[in-house]
């Protein structure tokens, strides 16, 4: 399970993984479907250049891929 906070954002979110689950890295994809920001750390990240709209992060945890919607404001 991945959980994404504050949602709805303003200028930056942080990801939260299950304990068994290591953070490789995460895409933040536009309502278009386009990836718009590319991400490393799961802590902090800077979202306030984006649009308000509704995006989609693709988080990669060790084995897993898992998919979350969250609002920016």
């Amino acid at each position: 399970m991945v959980e994404v906070y504050p949602n709805p954002a303003q200028n930056n979110i942080s990801i939260k993984l299950e304990e068994n689950n290591t953070f490789e890295s995460a895409v933040i994809f536009d309502i278009n479907g386009k990836p718009v920001l590319n991400t490393k750390t799961a802590q902090s990240i800077d979202v306030s250049a984006l649009l308000p709209g509704v995006y989609t992060i693709r988080v990669n945890a060790g084995l897993s891929e898992q998919k979350v919607k969250f609002i920016k404001q």
